[in-house]
C-alpha cells in the first residue's frame, strides 16, 4: 500500500506521538486484536465482501446467515 506523506502532518506526529508514521512503522507494526473478537476475524476477498455490502446495510448479519444455512444443509448431508 502507497501513502502519499504530508510532511508537515508528521513532523507534528513526530513531536506529539514520538513516532515517526513513514512506512518503516508500518513495516515493523502488528495487528492486535482484542482477544474477545479474535475467534470471529475472517478474510473475505475485497470482490464478495463489497458484493455484500450492496445488498444490505446489516451486511453482516445476511454473510452470517448464508454461512449458517451453508453449515445447516451441510450438516444434514453428512448425517444422512
Amino acid at each position: 500500500m502507497q501513502f502519499e506523506w504530508d510532511e508537515a502532518k508528521n513532523l507534528a506526529n513526530i513531536r506529539s506521538h514520538r513516532i515517526d508514521f513513514k512506512e518503516a512503522f508500518f513495516e515493523n507494526a502488528t495487528l492486535r486484536i482484542p482477544a474477545n473478537q479474535a475467534g470471529s476475524v475472517i478474510q473475505l476477498e475485497t470482490e464478495v465482501l463489497e458484493w455484500y455490502r450492496s445488498q444490505s446495510a446489516d451486511y453482516k448479519t445476511l454473510i452470517r446467515s448464508v454461512l449458517r444455512r451453508h453449515m445447516e444443509e451441510n450438516r444434514t448431508q453428512q448425517a444422512g
